[in-house]
């Protein structure tokens, strides 16, 4: 079953078609698997009989005989030589042999296969004496002739299941068992070519009208197919294949509702919802579609559709920085998948809440997680799920920083996505590895494996991806001072970020150009840039660059002598950092708003800040910053803490004489006014 667990999609059909299979004991449910892979479908066939017989339902298989291909005369002759179907006890039929039908008429007055799809639409209502449920195995061309030419038949079935073959790594495209079509590129993730797809879609609307029953199913393909395309990086024009794939969703979810195909329209909100999140600059558009697909999953007792949309609803509230919510949700998903036995489902909401955890600063809980899913992973044999684990394993091992460990975990994780031939796998990580190595001050290290990952972004025209990576390319620059190239860097990933409509890339380059304009004391202009991104993150929501474009602001400020005004914007951000609990942005924040403080003569507040910072800083484990905090909180106690109302400046030692002598000499003064100021301050 690898080709099953590797293949999220396959996994998620897999499951459905279990739960239909289950929930079907004593009626007829007419189900669709559809599979051009001859192998994984023997391999699914196997699987699912494998699971019926230890919950006590009987599997059966049949094959249509090409000399009378009837469904109803060979599942009455099955009947019929069998008590104990006769007898009504649990069963589940598996029906193959429709694609081998031949669609040539030879000496016939119509084909196998037209005599077959002639047979379901006038003997449909026949079907219902038998009540099991029955799985009619297709190929992607088979299930297309069948939908127009047995509608009422097809009108009737219980879902439709797809399920994709891989391609091996580094196997010719050519040899994926698709005999129906010659193959020119790679077939899209449903199986039939893009150009065929869309060729029929026209054919059907010119022969029988926009409202054509079929359609419902043939724009579904083809959103699934461009939503495919453009989430893997594989879109030609990515910007254009996005918007097709929008349209072409939102034509089958209108079909759909109007036929009632409630259980497909779970699956298309879903996807619908993955074409607006992707790029983060429409998420409440893609929350709502998720929310639709969760109440309707609800209702239809879909438990494993209520836990995939609850899980996306999830990663949006994640995004929208409201996480105990995120949390609650990726929780009852996760309760979901375990109740349901979906060890995958369960594996891939394990690694989101380490996302979660992990950003809330609570490493140990996010690593315990991973190591969950880890495990889960390599016991399902999942060795894509096995790298994506243990590439986010290593991101909170390098926030602990724990760099050696971090370095050996990111090592795994790119020679699995080598071996497995994930060149997008392969890329992320060699970034990831480029980020620590830039944290250790290894530039000219961090710098290659960006340019490595920057080619393979380019080779396979992920361009979201590339523009990522130009931006990091530019951090790096920027630290060796390289600042024009710098800025070239920037210019490009804003012109990508600006291509792809994606306003948070776009929001964070600005904010990035920003940053250099301000090192280069082009004030007014990086002034320009800052507020540009920080309309882009009020726009899409990101609280995150919101807080830390306000700080950034304030530096600005701070830098020119408007120290009033820094008060006001740290503040600002000081409040979002605390709101989403980006802690360690509130303690630096909290350190430079001491600073502002201090130059406006107000420190007792100054201290105050400090010292909340301080606090911030022990709890976070970062004791470099403890010590600043501490050195400075001291270094203004000496000199405020005798004239509580009149504080000094810093560094004056104007401090009168005689005070300096009180109780027996200054240095019983000094110890006094010391453990004053720790009970004052404690």
């Amino acid at each position: 079953m690898q080709a099953v667990d590797a293949e999220p999609d396959n996994w998620r059909n897999y499951q459905k078609l279990m739960a239909a299979l289950e929930s079907s004991e004593g009626i007829l449910n007419l189900l669709i698997a559809v599979c051009d892979d001859r192998n994984l479908r023997e391999d699914l066939i196997q699987q699912y009989e494998a699971e019926l017989q230890q919950q006590g339902i009987r599997p059966y298989r049949v094959r249509l005989p090409w000399q009378q291909p009837s469904l109803r005369s060979t599942l009455l002759q099955l009947v019929q030589s069998d008590d104990y179907l006769q007898q009504g006890y649990p069963a589940a039929i598996t029906v193959l042999g429709i694609d081998d039908l031949i669609t040539v008429k030879l000496d016939a007055e119509r084909s196998e296969q037209e005599r077959f799809f002639f047979s379901l639409q006038w003997t449909r209502e026949s079907l219902r004496e038998f009540r099991y449920p029955i799985v009619l195995w297709l190929t992607n061309p088979v299930l297309v002739r069948m939908a127009q030419r047995a509608p009422d038949f097809w009108s009737w079935r219980g879902g439709v299941f797809w399920f994709t073959g891989q391609v091996k790594a580094n196997e010719p495209v050519a040899a994926m068992p698709l005999p129906t079509f010659s193959i020119t590129s790679r077939a899209d993730s449903d199986g039939l070519p893009l150009e065929e797809l869309k060729q029929l879609i026209a054919t059907t609307e010119a022969e029988q009208g926009s409202n054509a029953p079929i359609l419902a199913t043939l724009y579904d393909s083809l959103g699934r197919t461009y939503a495919s395309r453009w989430l893997k990086g594989q879109a030609i024009d990515h910007p254009q294949e996005r918007q097709l794939g929008i349209q072409a969703l939102e034509k089958a979810i209108a079909l759909q509702t109007e036929l009632g195909l409630e259980a497909d329209l779970v699956s298309s909100f879903e996807r619908l919802g993955d074409l607006y999140f992707r790029l983060r600059d429409n998420v409440s558009k893609a929350l709502e579609l998720y929310q639709h697909a969760y109440d309707l999953a609800k209702k239809l007792g879909d438990r494993l559709g209520e836990a995939h949309a609850l899980k996306a609803i999830g990663d949006v509230l994640e995004f929208l920085d409201r996480r105990s919510e995120a949390l609650d949700n990726y929780e009852q998903a996760l309760n979901f998948y375990c109740e349901l036995g979906d060890r995958l489902g369960e594996a891939y909401t394990l690694l989101a809440i380490g996302d979660v955890l992990r950003f809330l600063r609570r490493s140990g809980e996010a690593l315990a997680n991973y190591e969950q899913a880890l495990s889960l992973y390599r016991e399902l044999g999942d060795r894509l799920g096995e790298a994506h684990t243990l590439k986010e394993i290593g991101g909170v091992l390098r926030f602990l920083a724990r760099h050696t460990e971090a370095l050996a975990n990111y090592e795994q994780a790119l020679s699995l996505y080598r071996e497995l031939g994930d060149r997008l796998g392969e890329a992320h990580t060699l970034a990831a590895i480029g980020d620590i190595l830039r944290f250790l001050a290894r530039h000219t290290e961090a710098l290659a494996n960006y340019e490595q990952a920057l080619s393979l972004y380019r080779e396979i025209n992920s361009r979201f991806d590339e523009a990522h990576t130009l931006l990091a390319i530019g951090d790096v620059l920027q630290r060796l001072k390289r600042s024009n190239e710098a800025l070239a860097n920037y210019e490009q990933a804003l012109n990508l970020y600006r291509e792809i409509n994606s306003r948070l890339g776009e929001a964070n380059t600005l904010a990035a150009i920003g940053d250099v304009l301000r090192f280069l004391n082009r004030n007014s202009k990086a002034l320009s840039n800052y507020e540009q991104a920080l309309s882009f993150y009020r726009e899409v929501g990101d609280r995150l660059g919101e807080a830390r474009t306000l700080k950034e602001i304030g530096q600005l400020y701070f830098s020119q002598g408007h120290y009033q005004q820094s008060i006001e914007l740290y503040q600002q951000s000081l409040n979002i950092s605390h709101q989403i609990g980006d802690r360690y942005n509130e303690a630096v924040t909290l350190y430079i708003l001491a600073h502002a403080l201090v130059r406006v003569d107000q420190k007792w507040e100054a201290v105050n800040a400090y010292q909340d910072a301080r606090n911030l800083f022990d709890r976070l484990g970062f004791q470099n910053d403890v010590e600043k905090c501490n050195a400075v909180i001291l270094n203004i106690g000496q000199k405020i803490v005798v004239e509580r109302h009149t504080a000094p400046q810093i560094g004056d030692d104007s401090l009168p004489k005689n005070q300096k002598c009180r109780s027996g000499g200054f240095l019983r003064w000094l110890v006094a006014c010391w453990q004053i100021f720790r009970r004052w301050f404690r």
